[in-house]
């Protein structure tokens, strides 16, 4: 049906963002100037997505430097894909 085409295609998105983008955020600086005239932007275009939160984590665990070090977001999509297969 169009709403699991449509969470698809939304998990896709963020599954190539992780891979395609995120490497080439590493080494950013997390505090300043790189923050609230990068980060801090990217961040905001996150909202809708559950990767919104390892994005955090990458801003606050790599020592003052942006570094993607985790795939929670792949849990929190197996978690919603095991409840819908529960109800059906």
């Amino acid at each position: 049906d169009d709403a699991s085409l449509v969470k698809a295609m939304k998990v896709a998105f963020e599954d190539q963002l992780v891979q395609k983008v995120m490497p080439k955020l590493r080494g950013i600086e997390t505090r300043g100037k790189s923050k609230s005239d990068c980060l801090d932007k990217i961040k905001n275009q996150l909202g809708d997505y559950t990767i919104i939160e390892d994005f955090e984590l990458a801003c606050e665990f790599g020592y003052g430097q942006f570094i993607w070090n985790s795939a929670n977001y792949l849990k929190d999509d197996e978690a919603v894909n095991g409840q819908e297969n529960a109800e059906n």
